[in-house]
């Protein structure tokens, strides 16, 4: 009778362990669905700046283009490069010639003059 004593109570204790072990596990795992929760607000918040960071990139690139476009035009229109007359036509080709007592020798069209400043 004794035996079967024991061995109820060494049952009761193993289970009581068993329990108490089964206890930890499911904590540990809540505790690490919740960090896991926690690094994939993170991450997706973390995408969403970097995504932001990008447009706001695309943005300032297209603006510098467009700035940097204006900067090479020219602010003063030629008249006179090189010995030749330029001038520029209504539809935006700038013609250069030179004359002589009221004749053309020479004429060109050319689409953008390239100056150096």
């Amino acid at each position: 009778m004794e035996k079967k004593g024991l061995d109820k109570r060494k049952l009761i204790t193993g289970l009581d362990n068993a329990e108490k072990r089964l206890d930890k596990v499911r904590q540990e795992k809540a505790g690490i669905a919740e960090q896991l929760n926690k690094t994939m607000q993170e991450n997706s918040h973390l995408e969403s700046k970097i995504k932001n960071l990008k447009e706001e990139l695309d943005k300032v690139r297209q603006d510098n283009c467009v700035v940097d476009s204006e900067r090479t035009k020219s602010e003063i229109k030629p008249k006179n490069v090189m010995g030749w007359n330029v001038q520029q036509s209504k539809d935006g080709y700038y013609r250069c010639y030179r004359k002589k007592t009221n004749e053309y020798i020479l004429s060109t069209s050319v689409r953008s003059l390239i100056w150096k400043k």
